[in-house]
């Protein structure tokens, strides 16, 4: 016997539950840090970013703030940071540059322990 599908087989679509999806967006954010990683490694100022995970990396983010930081750092360094930033939490602290300057800090504390 051959089954043939009703006119419907092909317009139904399985859902997702919320909990789907924050994981899906969950591992989409953190392969992303994994290729930051990757990348800024070869930053002689990143060379310890390979001893922080990548969970710990989006936690700094997310927990750094925004108060004035007048801390001078190499330019093409905050744009590293600031685009992680943004394709990680995806708003516009990636272009605060007190945000960005904040978690370059908080980062190179985690790194070096200081």
């Amino acid at each position: 016997m051959i089954c043939v599908p009703d006119d419907n087989f092909y317009d139904e679509r399985a859902e997702m539950d919320s909990d789907t999806i924050n994981d899906i967006e969950e591992d989409r954010i953190l392969n992303t840090i994994i290729k930051f990683k990757d990348f800024i490694v070869k930053e002689p100022e990143f060379y310890a970013i390979k001893n922080i995970s990548s969970f710990r990396i989006f936690k700094i983010i997310q927990s750094s703030g925004n108060n004035v930081n007048s801390n001078i750092f190499p330019d093409n360094q905050l744009i590293y940071i600031s685009e992680l930033i943004s394709d990680t939490i995806g708003s516009s602290k990636g272009s605060d540059i007190n945000f960005i300057k904040n978690v370059y800090t908080n980062l190179y504390e985690e790194m070096y322990i200081i």
